[in-house]
């Protein structure tokens, strides 16, 4: 049986809530199923052997710089296009990079995990993108269930998981 390949992309390996959350979803896993891979846009903030090491778990880091980094769009594309995952579960601000690239790409399922309130989750001037990308075919995954009631009014989605 051929396992399924999931790559999480977070902004950074770091001992914040979300990261943390991310990190403990990567690692609880199966890996009889699953083949789990984890992309972060900047460098390492937690030990990657915390992460993981003996967990059998490939981090790949993108290099991006504090700030808008055009760079990362290119670089996520040619990993994406090299490991050809089947799901891609983003996390916290990443979206935004991610999804040209996904759209390029085509052919892997998609779940976003919103861990904070929506309004809070991104920036005002980003939530178009957001928004389109749970109108068209990402899946968002709420924390909580007022995070899932704030991504619908937001976002006007019905139906965050």
């Amino acid at each position: 049986m051929n396992k399924i390949k999931v790559v999480h992309i977070v902004p950074m390996l770091s001992p914040g809530g979300a990261e943390r959350v991310a990190v403990h979803i990567v690692r609880g896993l199966n890996r009889q199923r699953y083949e789990p891979s984890s992309f972060h846009h900047g460098a390492a903030r937690m030990r990657p052997r915390q992460f993981a090491y003996g967990a059998g778990i490939e981090v790949r880091y993108l290099g991006k710089h504090p700030g808008f980094d055009y760079r990362v769009y290119p670089r996520l594309h040619h990993v994406l296009k090299y490991y050809r995952p089947d799901i891609v579960h983003t996390h916290l601000h990443v979206l935004r990079y991610a999804l040209p690239v996904l759209l390029l790409l085509k052919g892997m399922s998609v779940l976003h995990t919103v861990h904070n309130l929506a309004k809070r989750e991104i920036e005002p001037r980003a939530r178009w993108i957001q928004r389109y990308a749970l109108n068209h075919g990402v899946v968002p995954v709420a924390v909580a269930q007022e995070v899932a009631v704030s991504v619908e009014r937001l976002y006007e989605f019905n139906g965050a998981a």
